[in-house]
């Protein structure tokens, strides 16, 4: 808990940023005292991420003013930041993946460690490195290699490292999206010890759930502005939903609109690294979800369904079998692969807009080595329009877009020449509750044109408020094919966690949906 009557660690007072004459930030005044972990909400585009690239160096404000402890600073670059004891996680991982854990952990500092010899060193980095962790209470071995750790425990090293270079502030950024909940339990319990040390915590969610636990303030913001403030513990998910986007969501999830019989996707004894056997067929216009706790195997079937990883068995789009490994077989037989993690699996950052929205287009419209770039540029700026993404301008690059935007221009993009079978993975990573409602009325409106979708998530009320029939995955295996009445919250954590099932539990569930 914050300490009375102590002054602020930060403080910003009507700090605004703008970008090619579009107001970003428009006045922000924001206070964080020592031991506070203060809520930071918004949509994706009320401006939360250029407010942290201000605190972090990355951006100069265009106007106001940011003190910390008293002082006004200004940062040219996120190392001047650091210096101060600002440390920030985002929500892209930027781990080196060819060093392990303890690497990543101490990257440019171990030339400070003892030791002159090389395998000293290294002996002493994993010592240093193994207390990091002890000290966050994150559950992770220091001698594991980068490139083999889930988005979890990626996220997992990221929030070690800035614990460790945070003196003033630390900024977490979405640190839960990728997290089980396990894990969510030992960041909160390092979070809280940071902030019992006298740390200033800025933490920003689209969990909502999560802000009476973990927080102690609340702020929201709403196109660039700072429009509510509330102490956590008074906040509930209906009056910040309501502060987020200045008006009510009558219905999180669209109506289910039931599905044809005709079998579009058959995976017949498919298996993949980190997959036993699995077998399951996907109806023209169905949502089918795979969900369980991460790291159960749901990704590795989306993705190995696609060809982006290696498979055993048979996977065959309207009766014809898919070739293994060849994503491009994939794209041509209608199967289209959309994943939340957009840094590695979707966003290619250096298109713009314009091009990224059209990019499956170009081969149908394209004569010859010729692209009408009229007929691109107005169909580009059509989807932008029906499908509300906010972008400064067609040019702009897709990396200058907030993440729902992001994820909303990768399944726009799809919706002008609806696929056969649409993989969503873990589509609202990182996403605020307005996008989603957003995403989840783009995927109905492409099953309403009869395309399959097999949704893989880790959020079971997702799983249940969107699909019309639901896989729980435990350790590689289907362990449970749940619909109708057996489709509650209840039987899908049981059965993802192993845990016998429990009747009160169960039918006490029912209006969980």
């Amino acid at each position: 808990m914050a300490e009375q009557g102590v002054a602020d660690v930060l403080r910003l007072s009507g700090v605004g940023k703008s970008f090619s004459g579009v107001t970003v930030l428009a006045g922000i005044d924001l206070t964080v005292r020592p031991g506070e972990v203060l809520g930071l909400l918004g949509e994706n585009g009320a401006g939360k991420s250029t407010l942290i690239k201000i605190l972090n160096g990355i951006y100069a404000p265009d106007a106001g003013r940011v003190e910390l402890r008293g002082e006004e600073v200004s940062f040219s670059s996120p190392l001047q930041a650091i210096a101060q004891g600002i440390a920030t996680v985002h929500q892209d991982s930027s781990l080196a993946p060819s060093l392990d854990v303890a690497g990543n952990l101490l990257l440019g500092q171990e030339s400070q460690l003892t030791g002159s010899r090389v395998w000293l060193r290294r002996r002493k980095v994993r010592q240093v490195a193994t207390s990091m962790l002890e000290r966050s209470g994150l559950p992770l071995d220091a001698s594991l290699p980068a490139e083999r750790l889930s988005v979890g425990q990626r996220q997992m090293v990221e929030i070690a490292r800035a614990l460790s270079l945070a003196s003033s502030v630390l900024i977490l950024d979405e640190p839960t999206a990728a997290l089980t909940p396990n894990e969510i339990e030992h960041l909160f319990a390092g979070v809280r010890r940071a902030a019992a040390q006298g740390l200033a915590v800025i933490f920003v969610t689209h969990r909502l759930k999560e802000v009476p636990v973990i927080c102690d303030r609340v702020v929201v913001l709403r196109d660039g502005r700072a429009v509510g403030e509330l102490p956590a513990h008074e906040a509930t998910e209906h009056s910040l939903i309501s502060m987020m986007l200045g008006r009510q969501i009558t219905a999180l999830f669209p109506e289910k609109t039931g599905h044809e019989d005709d079998v579009v996707l058959r995976v017949q004894d498919l298996s993949t690294r980190g997959t036993q056997v699995v077998s399951f067929d996907l109806r023209r216009g169905e949502i089918l979800a795979l969900t369980g706790v991460l790291g159960g195997g749901q990704r590795e079937v989306a993705r190995s369904i696609y060809g982006a990883e290696q498979r055993r068995g048979s996977v065959a789009v309207d009766g014809v079998e898919l070739k293994p490994h060849r994503p491009d077989a994939a794209i041509r037989a209608g199967v289209v692969y959309v994943s939340g993690d957009r840094q590695t699996d979707g966003v290619m950052p250096n298109l713009s807009v314009e091009r990224s929205l059209t990019l499956p287009e170009l081969r149908h419209i394209a004569s010859g080595r010729l692209v009408p770039r009229r007929r691109l540029r107005q169909l580009a700026q059509s989807m932008r329009d029906v499908f509300r993404i906010k972008a400064a301008s067609l040019d702009a690059g897709v990396v200058t877009l907030s993440g729902g935007n992001q994820q909303k221009l990768l399944i726009a993009r799809w919706l002008h020449r609806p696929p056969r079978v649409l993989l969503l993975d873990e589509p609202t990573l990182g996403v605020d509750v307005g996008s989603k409602t957003e995403i989840y009325a783009l995927v109905r409106d492409l099953t309403d044109k009869g395309t399959a979708v097999l949704l893989v998530s880790s959020e079971s009320q997702e799983a249940l408020g969107l699909s019309d029939r639901i896989l729980v995955m435990r350790q590689g295996s289907v362990v449970a094919e749940l619909a109708g009445d057996d489709a509650t919250e209840a039987n899908v954590l049981m059965h993802a966690l192993g845990v016998a099932q429990d009747s009160e539990l169960v039918s006490g569930d029912k209006g969980a949906r």
